[in-house]
């Protein structure tokens, strides 16, 4: 009987991973993550195309309310918040410094180009990162847009 006991405990294998194994699921796991952390990057910058062309769609809004109740376009956008405009057409965080503003990796810039025209462009701050559509606007309401590394005009195609 004391012979049996021996030869179990030494035909066992010792408890834990050994070094393969630890080293193959950890690839497994690095591999996994890579993968998460790419979807998750072009998830983050698809949302970010989405809210700057929503955006875009609420400055020409606002801007043909406010051609609507002044009969022009503003100057700048200073023109369409408080405390100039009562009820504001915009909030100060979209309004920036009259002509720019940030907003979820886009820069937005309006410019009047006569009392009865404008255009606004978005384009991302850092095109393929923060954004990789590109957009334009102006007094017709309707948005362009393009993938390409430029700003867009009335010449791409527009958003259905």
């Amino acid at each position: 009987m004391v012979i049996l006991h021996v030869m179990r405990r030494h035909g066992r294998r010792p408890a834990g991973f050994s070094l393969v194994e630890l080293l193959v699921v950890m690839a497994v796991i690095s591999l996994l993550a890579s993968v998460a952390i790419v979807a998750l990057l072009r998830a983050r910058v698809t949302t970010s195309g989405q809210i700057a062309m929503s955006t875009v769609r609420h400055y020409a809004q606002s801007l043909q309310l406010y051609s609507i109740v002044n009969q022009q376009f503003p100057a700048n956008m200073t023109l369409l918040g408080p405390p100039t405009s009562n009820p504001p057409f915009l909030t100060p965080n979209l309004i920036g410094n009259g002509t720019t503003a940030t907003k979820s990796g886009y820069t937005f810039t309006y410019a009047s180009l006569t009392p009865s025209s404008f255009t606004m462009i978005a384009d991302p701050v850092t095109h393929g990162v923060t954004g990789e559509r590109h957009f334009f606007t102006d007094e017709t309401l309707m948005i362009h847009f393009t993938d390409q590394n430029r700003a867009a005009t009335v010449a791409d195609p527009l958003i259905s």
